[in-house]
């Protein structure tokens, strides 16, 4: 085929804007589901470090020899990737309440676990 009439170099023209407008929509799918995967793994390990703290709150406040007192200075312990967590302690007359506290990747996870102490229940505020 010859070039007589101008055809060939905007038919490429064409044929390349639309293969590199394809990619350009390739691409951006791509990076909104790898961004969609960061944030559900984010999601899933504060997830994680909520559990474990409640965890560690229900495991404190079901032991035996644990005694609350009036006073009780909060805790910090650390999780298991290594972000702390820290237990403040509110103890009144019928019930003890434990707050935690723990910052992961610019994010403020916290809560409350209420003791009920005469029917020994718990409640997640």
């Amino acid at each position: 085929m010859k070039n007589e009439q101008g055809v060939i170099l905007p038919l490429t023209l064409a044929i390349s804007f639309i293969i590199a407008l394809l990619l350009l929509h390739f691409a951006y799918r791509i990076e909104n589901q790898v961004r969609t995967y960061e944030l559900e793994q984010q999601h899933f390990i504060l997830s994680i470090l909520e559990k474990e703290c409640l965890t560690t709150i229900i495991g404190e406040l079901s032991d035996v020899n644990f005694t609350p007192s009036n006073n009780m200075p909060s805790k910090k312990i650390t999780l298991h990737n290594g972000t702390t967590a820290t237990f403040t302690y509110s103890n009144g007359y019928e019930k003890l309440d434990v707050t935690y506290k723990f910052l992961y990747n610019e994010y403020l996870g916290q809560g409350t676990v209420e003791y009920n102490k005469k029917q020994q229940t718990y409640l997640l505020k």
